[in-house]
């Protein structure tokens, strides 16, 4: 494996094959200084390192920062501003809180282009139904309204830095539809009713996102019971595919 040790840049991965990118993968994940999506989970940390590598983040960063949620690769808020102010067209970034208004702004400049500026408040977050929910937003909302502030206005400024990756703290908050028997749809719970429309799409990128059979029944196959007709017949061949998938492979 062709590893550097620079006194600018610390550790850097350069495999020269993907057998030996795995079978440093396969060291990593079993640590115990590691996210729990990677522990045992070698691919996943192999992933996790070239995202990271894409967005600019070394291989111990990447997989401290970006996390699986929901089946959707996320990177945590706290990382945005180190992504972004290494990008050549960084020029500055401002945030700010009105305690008055309980409104989180973050304004972010971009060289040769206008300021981008993100706003999220109480308002908003009581329209999305987000307001006094259990959990981070009960114990700590003005941190969260910053996140989605500074989400906001770093993705319309950066796209480019970011890849299209999602910022966790957002996806934490997507409604999941859980303990939902695919064989049974007419046990579905009301709550159901008021999650989004679960479409074909969404339900085929959780089930190729699953690493696991287990993961497989917990997450995919609810989204399968709540679609109907041709959609859920489509959705069950990829989910028959992937659990195939999963089975060979643990019997490898």
């Amino acid at each position: 494996m062709s590893n550097e040790i620079t006194e600018q840049h610390g550790f850097t991965l350069t495999p020269s094959s993907l057998e030996e990118a795995m079978k440093f993968s396969e060291i990593i994940s079993k640590s115990d200084l590691v996210p729990k999506d990677y522990k045992n989970k070698p691919g996943n940390v192999l992933v996790a390192i070239q995202m990271g590598q894409e967005i600019g983040l070394p291989p111990m960063q990447a997989l401290q920062n970006i996390a699986v949620i929901n089946g959707r690769p996320s990177v945590w808020g706290d990382a945005i501003p180190a992504i972004i102010k290494s990008h050549p067209h960084y020029e500055w970034m401002k945030e700010s809180f009105d305690e008055k208004t309980m409104t989180a702004t973050c304004v972010i400049k971009r060289r040769g282009d206008h300021e981008v500026v993100g706003v999220f408040s109480q308002a908003d977050a009581q329209a999305a139904g987000l307001w006094k929910k259990q959990g981070p937003w009960t114990q700590y909302p003005r941190r969260m309204l910053q996140m989605r502030a500074r989400s906001f206005a770093a993705r319309d400024a950066f796209p480019d830095a970011l890849k299209g990756l999602s910022v966790a703290e957002e996806v934490q908050d997507v409604p999941q539809v859980k303990d939902v028997t695919p064989q049974q749809p007419e046990t579905q719970p009301a709550a159901l009713e008021q999650q989004e429309t679960i479409t074909l799409d969404h339900a085929v990128f959780v089930i190729e996102g699953c690493a696991t059979e287990e993961e497989l029944r917990e997450e995919a196959a609810p989204l399968c019971a709540a679609l109907d007709g041709a959609t859920q017949a489509k959705a069950r061949d990829v989910y028959k595919a992937k659990l195939a998938e999963l089975k060979q492979e643990a019997q490898a």
